[in-house]
């Protein structure tokens, strides 16, 4: 669980911000099973830069992406994608992330 926690505390993002020179966008592949277990994202660990976005995939259905209520940094929004749909974030600070197999992502600045 925390593992996952901290995959969707750090997306606390401005959908908004302006992309930053050098930006990414990576791909995030949401699983029914993998190598790893089942309902994963994958990866399931990042390292991303002010300006980086992370692209949800809902390569399987019935699955969403969502920050955690109480795991997002003040002054930050959080986001939640409805299920099947894909979303992109951008995140506006360096963050790292994780994730673990209950459909649930933290992410941690």
């Amino acid at each position: 669980m925390i593992k996952l926690a901290r995959l969707l505390l750090t997306a606390l993002i401005s959908v908004s911000t302006p992309a930053l020179a050098g930006a990414e966008t990576v791909d995030v592949e949401m699983l029914n099973r993998s190598e790893k277990g089942s309902m994963v994202f994958e990866p399931d660990f990042l390292a991303l830069q002010p300006g980086d976005s992370v692209k949800f995939i809902a390569t399987n259905k019935s699955h969403n992406a969502a920050t955690i209520d109480g795991m997002v940094p003040d002054g930050h929004p959080g986001f939640k994608g409805r299920i099947n749909e894909e979303i992109i974030v951008t995140f506006d600070r360096p963050a790292s992330t994780a994730s673990n197999a209950r459909r649930i992502s933290a992410w941690a600045w």
